[in-house]
Formats: C-alpha cells, structure tokens, sequence
C-alpha cells in the first residue's frame, strides 16, 4: 500500500469527523426547519383541499361564475387534447 492510499484514508477520516460534529451540532436545528417545512406543507395541501372543496360544493349548488369557470377549464382541455393531433398542413412549393 503506498503512501496516497494512508494519506486519503487520513482525510476521509478527518472530513467524517468533522461531519459528524456538525451534524451533532446542528440536529436540533434541523429538525425544527424541517418540522415547520413539514407544517407549511401540509398547511398549503389543506387550503388546497378547501379551494377545490369550494368549488366543487358552488358547482353543484349551480353558482354562474363556477359554471362558466368549469366550463372554460373544460373546453380548453378539450382543445389541448385535439390540437396536438393535427395534422400539420401540407407544404407547397413553387
């Protein structure tokens, strides 16, 4: 075994240990930012659920602005689907 095979072993040991003590060091910390990360998160998902329970419960209760919002989002849906499968227009040349 020569010398570069110690000297990286060496290094790796030292970056490990260093590694570790600021993990140590820092793990509450950690865990505090991802606990609110966690709660932003879930926060965000919820009022998600809420907007798309709202719209639902005005669409069925017959809400005109819902309507027209359905509406819109399903016929550019519809479009999007068809417009990909065009068939592109034939090229002349003169």
């Amino acid at each position: 075994m020569d010398s570069t095979f110690w000297i990286g072993l060496i290094i790796g040991a030292v970056l490990s240990l260093a590694a570790s003590i600021i993990a140590n060091l820092y793990t509450d910390r950690i865990q505090q930012y991802l606990s609110t990360r966690r709660r932003i998160r879930l926060n965000g998902k919820k009022a998600s659920e809420l907007k798309t329970h709202d719209f639902v419960k005005k669409l069925r209760m017959g809400d005109p602005v819902t309507l027209l919002e359905f509406n819109r989002a399903r016929d550019l849906s519809i479009y999007a689907m068809t417009s990909r499968h065009r068939r592109p227009r034939a090229v002349t040349t003169v």
